[in-house]
Parts: C-alpha cells; structure tokens; sequence
C-alpha cells in the first residue's frame, strides 16, 4: 500500500481512468487513507478525488468523506461530492453540509431551493448557521423562517442586522 501511495500522489501523470481503476479496488479504510494522501499532497485533486468518491459511494460513508475534503478546504470539490449524494439520501447531516457549502461560495439561489423543495433537513440548525453567517442575500432564511414558524426570529434578526 505504501508503495501505491507514493506513485498515486504523482497525479498530474495519472490518468483519471487509472486512478477510478486503483481506488475501486480498495476497501473503505485503505479508500479514505488514500484520498487523505491525495488531498495533502496537492488540494488541487480536490475534483478528482470528489469524482473518484462520487464512482465509489456504495462502499463509502460519505461522512468520512466529506470530513476529508472539508479538512483541506476544498469548496468546489465539496460541492461536486455533496451535489452527487443529496439525491440519494436524506441525511440531515449532508444536507446541512450542502446548504452550509453552497452559502459560503455564495450560491443563495441553491440554498433556497433546498429549503423550498426538501425537508431533509434540521430547520433550527438552517436557520442558526444562515442567522450567524450575516449573509448579504436574505431570501433562504426568510424562506425558512416562513415555512417553520420562525417568523418572531426573522424579525428581530432583520431589525438589528439590516
């Protein structure tokens, strides 16, 4: 595995094909292990190691891969690996992570889709991190404000930020 791990980090040679081929045969704690070594050795994998992650989700916990890709900071390659799961879950958890990454690139029109469209997930905790944020567009949190009742919070929170 060692081995493995030091050719892999040569990933601008590589080819995609061949590195979904290498991580396919891994099991989940070699998997994670290697997307780790990936990730410190250049954040610039971030896309890669989310479409390898993405091909391999069925043998994943896609919390330890969201921790890995949050752990270096990579936004983009968040996104895309979040943006691939959220259809088939409906963990709180991930789609808080979406919501939470989508605001921070400033994608707001996003945010308040999934707050329209879905109930996946724990409004209070939606609404704490939007209420914190200070965010410049306010519609996702009036709209989540509206649908569970939290009208009295808007309006205070609107009153002494704006």
């Amino acid at each position: 595995m060692d081995d493995c791990k030091r050719v892999m980090l040569n990933s601008h040679v590589i080819t995609k094909e061949i590195m979904m081929e290498f991580f396919a045969r891994l099991n989940e704690d070699d998997f994670i292990t290697c997307l780790n070594e990936l990730m410190r050795a250049n954040r610039q994998n971030a896309q890669l190691c989310a479409e390898i992650s993405v091909a391999n989700i069925a043998k994943l916990d896609s919390k330890k891969v969201i921790g890995v890709l949050e752990s270096y900071g990579t936004n983009e390659g968040l996104l895309f690996f979040l943006m691939n799961v959220l259809p088939h879950t409906q963990d709180h958890d991930i789609y808080y992570k979406y919501i939470e990454c989508c605001a921070r690139m400033g994608n707001f029109k996003e945010v308040e889709r999934v707050i329209k469209e879905t109930q996946n997930y724990d409004p209070l905790k939606v609404r704490d991190f939007l209420m914190e944020g200070k965010f410049g567009d306010p519609r996702p949190l009036i709209y989540l404000c509206d649908m569970h009742g939290y009208i009295e919070d808007l309006t205070k929170y609107l009153y002494t930020t704006k």
